[in-house]
């Protein structure tokens, strides 16, 4: 599947900030590739990025982009999501899955050059409702919901399990953590200080994740 990308429209950094963070968010977690947003924010791109880098792929996130810019160059089709639209399980087989494409979200009344501009105005439900509800359906149908588990390489990985919470740190993570222990841990001459494993384990240096449990694991009471 080619590329997905949201075009936030109509954001208001000081009442809209909780939203739009929702609308990057849902769209990350459902296989989007970034997000444009027609007003400056530096925060929210903060916000974003940081969930980007300690959950992993590769969202990318700019503020200040205007709607008219964004579009003008971009070689896909066109989304906007509005209840006035085309019902959605009609309009779905319609959109080529083979060509990148944006989705435009609404903050406020969207301008009529918006309608005239997309390639398909798609409608979720004809009931009042959120711009985060109507992007996170339309990109679950659009998807197949392929993108609801998928490995996105990060620092930490939560595990879906019946009870409890497991958040699993990266391996690589750790061991890079384990050896900048280790480095810490040297006795002058550079013996290491080892920690004697209870049981009859033998000697070995404290690990970082030994508090997670097996593999670094950490779980946490429900």
């Amino acid at each position: 599947m080619s590329d997905i990308w949201i075009m936030r429209i109509g954001h208001r950094p000081e009442r809209d900030k909780r939203v739009t963070t929702h609308v990057a968010l849902s769209s990350r977690a459902l296989g989007a590739r970034g997000i444009y947003v027609d007003t400056y924010d530096e925060v929210l791109e903060q916000n974003i990025r940081s969930v980007a880098e300690r959950f992993g792929g590769d969202y990318e996130i700019k503020t200040g982009v205007r709607w008219q810019d964004a579009t003008r160059g971009f070689k896909g089709k066109v989304v906007h999501l509005t209840m006035y639209g085309e019902r959605v399980d009609e309009a779905l087989p319609k959109i080529p899955r083979d060509e990148d494409i944006m989705i435009i979200v609404g903050a406020e009344k969207v301008p009529r050059e918006v309608y005239d501009r997309a390639d398909f105005n798609v409608s979720v439900g004809n009931q009042p409702h959120s711009e985060i509800a109507a992007l996170a359906i339309f990109l679950d149908r659009f998807t197949e919901g392929k993108a609801l588990y998928s490995d996105r390489h990060g620092k930490l990985t939560v595990v879906p399990n019946e009870r409890g919470k497991t958040v699993v740190e990266n391996p690589d993570r750790r061991r890079m953590r384990a050896a900048s222990h280790r480095r810490r841990l040297q006795a002058p001459g550079g013996r290491p200080l080892l920690h004697r494993e209870g049981r009859g384990g033998g000697d070995r240096l404290p690990h970082r994740g030994d508090r997670h449990g097996p593999g670094g694991r950490r779980r946490l009471a429900a």
